[in-house]
């Protein structure tokens, strides 16, 4: 027993040895990147080496507040593949919950508050939506693959961000472009992505692509989404919960110094959506919009200006699947042609624009001032599915009451309505800490007109 012990710490000692003389001999190497470093950074001359500064420049957020929630491009990559809507891309904040529509048109509500009075800007665009049941609302104009930036400010905002809303404001921007090197003639890049979800045969993709130098680019994005009706957790399948979306935009992008203009313009084209929680479907939906945007840097601050233009051809009716089931009288309904369907047609039109300036006066105190107009005008209509001046006795006994409800003329719900704001704002924000601050406003009363005419 005692030799095998003394065995074992011989060789626990020639090996201890071998390791630290392995040690000690690795010492030295330890020491040669120092001065292989050192003896690549000795100057011949003698002379000391100037480097060429190097500037970090970041533009600090105007708010950064507890009610304040920012989702950024890679979050937003993430949740791609999952949702078709865009709205659903802020399920997951707090405050935030969504009102179910068609495939592409969730409300969001912050708090309760939802609808209009929740104020929604796309690239700087105030939407209003054209329709009366807001199937069309202001984020199913963007496709989620076209987003890089989410903002959700609650309750009450800064006036530079708010205004004209009491829930909160939800603002949405594009990527913003990104052009060559210096020293570099062309950047070429792109992305494609694509999905599809057994669930209702859900499918869809998009595509961008962009060309640049050192001082333009041009940008194209495209998207499209469908479904077929989707079945429920029970198997079951939901009927009108079909939709269709398209969606194409183009920008061209100047950089000089320290200024950049972005011209952005593009087109929607929603063929249908159906609504199982509705009375009615949406059966097109065809929009355009502009936008010019400007921003640039002084030396007494930031300039930014935004104009932008959109309309919209929006049309609504009773589905096919509504109507089969509860219209047709071939199918069981209680209504028979022409009277067994309910177009309504509206046209809308937003204009306005933005211009902003920002002023660090201190590293604690920065001014805002700024002036904006919004512009909307709307016509609702009911085309007539019938000129008829009597009952034919074709009609059932219990039709006869409604048969006039979309006839014999033009039923004129809005007549070129108009709705215009205009207003001055200023803003003083200031920073006592890196955790808290304060923000003054004061803000000169905004104008309002309405105007808008009911008749038959």
């Amino acid at each position: 027993m005692k030799k095998s012990v003394q065995k074992m710490h011989g060789a626990n000692a020639i090996s201890g040895y071998l390791c630290n003389s392995k040690m000690i001999a690795l010492i030295p190497l330890c020491f040669a990147p120092a001065v292989l470093a050192a003896d690549n950074n000795i100057n011949p001359s003698g002379s000391a080496i100037t480097l060429e500064p190097i500037t970090v420049t970041h533009k600090r957020s105007i708010v950064n507040t507890l009610n304040t929630t920012e989702i950024d491009d890679k979050k937003v990559r993430s949740k791609q593949a999952a949702v078709s809507d865009t709205a659903k891309l802020l399920e997951d904040t707090p405050g935030v919950s969504l009102y179910g529509s068609g495939g592409v048109s969730s409300l969001p509500v912050i708090h309760g508050l939802g609808d209009d009075r929740v104020k929604i800007n796309v690239n700087g665009m105030t939407i209003t939506s054209a329709c009366a049941n807001h199937m069309n609302p202001p984020l199913s104009y963007i496709d989620r693959s076209n987003i890089g930036k989410i903002t959700i400010m609650s309750g009450v905002t800064p006036v530079s961000m708010g205004g004209d809303s009491i829930g909160g404001t939800i603002s949405v921007e594009s990527l913003d472009p990104v052009f060559a090197e210096p020293g570099k003639d062309i950047l070429l890049d792109g992305s494609a992505s694509s999905f599809y979800r057994s669930n209702g045969d859900a499918f869809g993709g998009s595509i961008a692509a962009g060309i640049a130098n050192q001082n333009v680019r041009l940008d194209y994005t495209g998207s499209h989404t469908e479904s077929m009706n989707y079945n429920d957790a029970n198997g079951d399948n939901v009927q009108s919960s079909s939709y269709r979306n398209q969606n194409h935009a183009a920008s061209l992008s100047f950089k000089s110094d320290n200024h950049l203009v972005v011209i952005k313009g593009g087109q929607q084209h929603i063929p249908y959506q159906n609504f199982p929680n509705a009375r009615m479907d949406l059966t097109n939906n065809d929009s355009i919009f502009g936008n010019i945007t400007h921003k640039g840097k002084f030396d007494w601050g930031s300039l930014d200006s935004n104009f932008y233009f959109e309309s919209t051809k929006h049309s609504m009716d009773i589905g096919e699947d509504k109507h089969n089931r509860f219209l047709n009288a071939a199918g069981g309904g209680s209504f028979a042609p022409p009277n067994d369907y309910m177009p309504m047609e509206s046209r809308g039109r937003n204009l306005g624009y933005k211009i902003q300036a920002e002023i660090p006066v201190t590293e604690r105190d920065t001014f805002r001032i700024g002036n904006e107009f919004h512009s909307n005008r709307i016509n609702d209509f009911w085309p007539a599915v019938h000129n008829n001046t009597s009952i034919p006795a074709s009609q059932p006994a219990n039709a006869r009451a409604a048969y006039w409800m979309m006839a014999p003329e033009n039923f004129v719900n809005l007549n070129n309505a108009e709705r215009d704001r205009v207003g001055f704002f200023g803003e003083w924000e200031a920073r006592w800490s890196p955790k808290g601050y304060l923000i003054g406003a004061a803000l000169r009363p905004y104008q309002h007109r309405y105007r808008g005419c009911a008749a038959l």
